[in-house]
């Protein structure tokens, strides 16, 4: 049977020992509550990148190529909502970093050059699912409580390093109404050291001592002072070292 394409999303992944833990939750969770599994994630945009796959993937690497690796941290307490995809689920820290590269995202992948940070509604926060589908309002409270007891671990709260972005497409079966999550692109991010300034200034300086020398040497005149401090009150030599 045919599939449509219905968005793509970009995806922040654990690793390691707090995937696998996150996934057997999600896991368990689903199969007793009827719901599609999936991947443990914090989603850094979603419905972007516009356009084909191929465009998608492209612009998802410029993306990668904007950011360096950077902590987020998973709140403590499980809350839900009332949509399919924010249904139950626990909230992320607005850090400076992420909110930044969220940012980075709507100008890089949807070209808003004036973005602030924003993310999807009802909520408006960034956050992980622990389960997706149309459930009952009523039986909403019931998956916190399920979750809550049988991890309660998930109440200490966890952080992970993003190193990586990932692309994923949501697709659809004709005629089925549930969504499959299809990744389609993974991209490293790149650490990215400061300049050290104190090191530059250093730099700077010793390049114009020697500008300053050379040019006394042309005019004949660095006999006539006996320390570098006598040599710089001299004059103006064209060459600024504050």
């Amino acid at each position: 049977m045919a599939s449509c394409a219905i968005a793509f999303s970009v995806w922040m992944r654990p690793s390691g020992d707090l995937d696998t833990r996150l996934a057997s939750v999600i896991r368990e969770v689903s199969e007793a509550f009827g719901a599609p599994p999936f991947a443990p994630h914090v989603t850094l945009l979603g419905n972007a990148p516009k356009g084909t796959v191929e465009e998608a993937k492209l612009a998802t690497e410029k993306l990668a190529a904007k950011l360096a690796p950077f902590e987020v941290k998973i709140l403590p307490d499980v809350v839900f909502h009332d949509t399919w995809n924010q249904n139950v689920l626990m909230y992320v820290e607005e850090s400076p970093a992420l909110l930044e590269a969220n940012r980075q995202a709507q100008q890089t992948l949807l070209a808003r050059e004036d973005a602030t940070a924003s993310f999807a509604r009802p909520s408006g926060r960034p956050h992980s699912s622990l389960i997706y589908g149309d459930h009952p309002m009523e039986e909403r409270p019931k998956i916190v409580s399920w979750i809550q007891d049988r991890a309660p671990w998930l109440k200490e709260g966890m952080s992970f390093t993003v190193g990586e972005i990932q692309l994923w497409a949501a697709t659809r079966l004709q005629g089925e109404s549930e969504k499959l999550l299809n990744e389609l692109q993974s991209q490293k991010l790149e650490p990215r050291f400061p300049v050290d300034l104190k090191a530059e200034l250093l730099q700077k300086k010793q390049i114009c001592e020697a500008q300053r020398g050379q040019l006394f040497a042309k005019q004949g005149r660095s006999s006539q002072y006996t320390s570098v401090a006598q040599r710089n009150k001299a004059g103006r030599f064209g060459c600024s070292c504050h």
